[in-house]
C-alpha cells in the first residue's frame, strides 16, 4: 500500500506545510505566505536526495496559508490528504478540501 506502509508525517514549517514522505526522500510544500504577506496555492516537490526543487502542476483550490491537514486513510492506494481552516490572503477560511497527491507520492 502507497500510504499505508510508509512513514509519513505532517509538520509545520516556516509558514508552509510539509508533507514529508522518508520512503521516497520527497518533501511537499503546500501553500504558506508569499514575499509580500499573501497567501499561495502552489506545491512544491524537494527531492532530497539530489536537492532539487520542482513547482507542481497540482495547486491548492485557492491560495491558503496557516491551515491544518491530515491523511486520510483510504482502501485503494491512494494518498488524498485533508485540507482545512486557516486563511486565505486577509479572509479566514471556513471551507475543507481533498487533495489527491497519489500521483505525486507514486513519482520518483
Amino acid at each position: 500500500r502507497m500510504c499505508g506502509e510508509k512513514l509519513l508525517q505532517l509538520i509545520l514549517l516556516e509558514m508552509a506545510l510539509e508533507f514529508n514522505d522518508e520512503a521516497l526522500k520527497t518533501d511537499f510544500f503546500i501553500g504558506g505566505n508569499s514575499t509580500d504577506g499573501g497567501s499561495i496555492d502552489k506545491i512544491e516537490r524537494y527531492d532530497i536526495e539530489f536537492d532539487k526543487w520542482e513547482v507542481l502542476v497540482l495547486t491548492l483550490p485557492l491560495p491558503m496559508h496557516d491551515f491544518s491537514m491530515t491523511l486520510l486513510s483510504t482502501e485503494d492506494d491512494s494518498c488524498k490528504v485533508l485540507i482545512f481552516g486557516g486563511s486565505s490572503n486577509d479572509d479566514l477560511n471556513d471551507r475543507s478540501f481533498i487533495l489527491d497527491m497519489t500521483l505525486e507520492i507514486k513519482k520518483k
